[in-house]
Parts: structure tokens; sequence; C-alpha cells
């Protein structure tokens, strides 16, 4: 009765905010900033159980969830959009009706500096939500009093990530109070979940590198669509740039847009000066930066990813040497909790995201083409991998070891799998083979 009661309310609709300048569909192409709850597959719970199976481990890789911005751009736009209201207003050539214009008088900035990072109250109701669904799907995984050996959480040391591995763990253990604790990791030496800023090859060679990424260049200089969608923004605002500087409120208000829903669903008044040609034209932008950086152009973007890889491996090899001698003093479920970076590049690795589409400036696909490399939908705000290991009765036809593979809570085929139920030794052969090309993150990025 309980467990219907917990997914009944987990899957209630929110309500939407009242004041809806766009469609809340507008909000499904924000890119890495992209609400979670409108990507995730949350009433997915029937693929965390296989008939005469039985789950043994459960590994998961978190990226941190919806948070307020940092301080330089909390100072920038507090600064800017004022301003720019009070122009918007003196002038009254904008694209806004009176209602809309008097709402747009009253806006005030609703962050301030000492917010910077922190999770939102909608953020941390979200990772809290994941927690406890989590729990439902694998209640009988880790139910005994030896749990505090049996689960490994841990993050990088940032605020926003130990707050969502903080909410992560409350929700997962709702029903269940114990003290877990969360190890925080040394960012100065943590190859494991924070390696994208300690790779020298990657810092150097890509990150640092503006060839490295020119398609990106060309989009920003180059772009006829670019321009044009400035074009509509600006007259929508009806503000030319003797009172402005367009391209400042184009980014100044695109942020805010986004950054307003991710505080608690509000639909922001900046995000109608945009068409939603131009938020998936912006969305593009974006996923050319990320394909480049993290995706499949450059091998330091896999080799940097050779830790968490062998952190797998040897996770599901404990797993399953925990049910084989019914240790229960054995890892049975870790979650890492940390960052865009490190999630898009370990989630390469496995050949998510995979794309047969030419990616450069000019190649702009059409919303018609539903592209595999989507920032939006394989990176929103906690967006996660989950690695579930299944034992199949010895009398059953599947294999002895099963490994399910959860993206966002729906069900994928990854590399080194034949299909979504997979061999677990198959699997193992591959990620073997895939940590036998690099020796250690470390050491693949030196130069």
């Amino acid at each position: 009765m309980i467990k219907i009661f917990i997914v009944i309310f987990l899957l209630l609709p929110i309500s939407i905010e009242e004041n809806a300048f766009v469609d809340e569909s507008f909000f499904k192409y924000m890119t890495s900033k992209t609400d979670y709850n409108l990507i995730a597959n949350k009433k997915n719970f029937q693929d965390y159980s296989i008939s005469e199976c039985k789950t043994i481990g459960f590994w998961h890789l978190i990226r941190y969830s919806a948070n307020y911005p940092n301080f330089e751009e909390i100072s920038e736009m507090n600064e800017f959009l004022p301003k720019l209201r009070d122009t918007i207003i003196l002038l009254n050539q904008s694209i806004l009706n009176e209602s809309e214009l008097k709402f747009l008088n009253k806006w005030t900035p609703r962050v301030s500096p000492e917010m910077e990072n922190l999770l939102t109250d909608y953020g941390s109701e979200t990772i809290k939500s994941l927690g406890l669904r989590t729990w439902v799907r694998l209640k009988y995984l880790i139910f005994n009093t030896r749990i505090s050996k049996q689960v490994k959480i841990r993050s990088t040391n940032f605020t926003r990530t130990i707050e969502s591995a903080q909410k992560y763990v409350e929700g997962f253990f709702h029903f269940w109070p114990l003290k877990i604790n969360i190890e925080s990791s040394d960012i100065e030496n943590d190859y494991l979940i924070k390696y994208p800023d300690l790779c020298e090859k990657y810092l150097t060679y890509i990150n640092s590198n503006q060839n490295a990424c020119s398609e990106l260049l060309y989009f920003d200089f180059m772009s006829s669509k670019l321009r044009n969608s400035k074009r509509r923004f600006q007259d929508r605002l009806g503000v030319n740039s003797f009172y402005t500087n367009i391209n400042i409120a184009f980014e100044m208000a695109f942020k805010m847009c986004q950054y307003e829903y991710l505080i608690d669903k509000t639909i922001s008044i900046w995000c109608k000066f945009f068409d939603l040609e131009t938020i998936k034209l912006l969305e593009y932008k974006d996923d050319l930066k990320n394909n480049c950086k993290y995706g499949y152009k450059y091998e330091i973007s896999r080799l940097m990813t050779c830790d968490l890889v062998k952190n797998l491996l040897e996770s599901l090899k404990t797993f399953k040497r925990s049910y084989e001698t019914n240790d229960d003093t054995l890892n049975k479920f870790t979650a890492y909790f940390t960052h865009s970076s490190t999630l898009m590049s370990f989630l390469s690795s496995m050949g998510i995201g995979k794309s047969e589409d030419n990616f450069d400036y000019e190649n702009i696909l059409s919303e018609n083409i539903n592209r595999e490399f989507k920032t939006s939908s394989i990176n929103p705000t906690s967006s996660n991998i989950g690695f579930l290991l299944f034992k199949c009765d010895e009398n059953s036809k599947k294999p002895n070891y099963l490994l399910r593979v959860f993206h966002n809570e729906r069900l994928v085929k990854i590399d080194g799998c034949q299909s979504t139920d997979c061999n677990l030794n198959e699997f193992l052969n591959y990620l073997t083979f895939f940590t036998s090309t690099c020796k250690s993150t470390k050491e693949s990025c030196k130069i």
C-alpha cells in the first residue's frame, strides 16, 4: 500500500506557473539547464525487475541538481537586466501586451550573490525524488544491519554536488532513517569523478584551444541563422543598439529565462523575447561545443574516463562476488555525485549520444530530425546513468548474470552489450578491453 502511494505521489504532475508567457515545452531545449523532470522516464518501474532474476548490485553516476547561478552570472544579470527592463518600458515598442508590460515593470531579480551555486528548492526536491524512486525500485537490494558497509556515496568537494548527495540520500532512506556517510573527494587530486579539471592534455589541447572546436567559432561568426535570431530578439525587445548592447541583452535574458524556471518552475517574462526557433538554435550551438569537448571527436575525451570505467568494472565484479560468497560486508550500492563534464564524457565512453550526423555550423538540423547527441536529453540537471546487476535462476534460459543500464531512468543499450538485457561477462570483457588501452586517467592526461 505504501509503495502504491509513493508511486502515485511521485507521478503527480507539477502545476504550471500561472503566468505562462511561453509554452512549457519551450524548456525541453535548454541544454544543460533543462529541467530533469521534463526529460526523465520517472514512470519506469517495470524495467527495474526481471522475472526469474534478483537484483544484486547498483552503480549510479549522477550530475548535481538544479542550482543557482555562480557569483559572476548573478552580478551581471542583477546589474544589466533591471536597466534593460526600464528601457523596454520607457520605449514601449516591445512584443509585450499591456498586462505583460505591467508584469515586467514589477519584475526584480530573485537571486542574490550569497545564493551562488546552491541548489534551488526545486532542484533539491528533484534529486530527493530521484533517490526515493531509486529506493522503490531497489528496496530489496540492501536491507539488513550491515548497510553502512554495503552502501558507498561519494561527491566532489563542491556545495552543489554535496547538497545533491545529501538530498538523494534523504530520499533513498526516507522510510528508513539511517546515518549514511557521504565521502567528499579532494578536488586537487580527484581523477575519479572530477578528471576534466585535472586532465592536462584535455585542458591544453581542447578546452583552452579555440581551434579545437573551430565549428563553434564558425557558428558564432558566420551563421546567418544566429544573426537572424538576434534580429528577431531585438525586434521583440523593441530596443535598438543605441540603447543597449544587443549581444549582452541576448545572453542575459536567455540565462534568466533558464534560471527562473529552475528556481521554482517560473516561466520567466524574459522568455517572451525568444521564439522556439531561437531556443533550438542555441541548443544546437551548445551541442556543437559539447560534442567536440566530451563526445567522439578527440580520443582524450574517452581516455580521461579511464579510472571511472575501471571503478565500474571492479564494482560489478564486487557485486557478483558479494552474492556468490554471501558476504554482507561487501559493497552492493555505489553512487557518485559529479559534474556535467564528467558525466557527458563518461556517457560518450559508453556509446550514449553517438551520432551519425555531421556537426558543423552549416548543418543546423531541422526540428523534424531527432539527432542522437542532444545535450538537453543527454545532460539535463540531475542527469544520471545507473548499472543494475541481476542474478538469474540457474534453470532459466537467461545468462547467469544480466546487466541493465538506465540513462535518466530510461532503459538503454550501450557499447559492449548486444541488447538492453546485457550478458555481464560480455560487458566485463568489453570494459577490460577498454581499460587495457589506458593505464590510468592521470597517465592518459600527461602531455
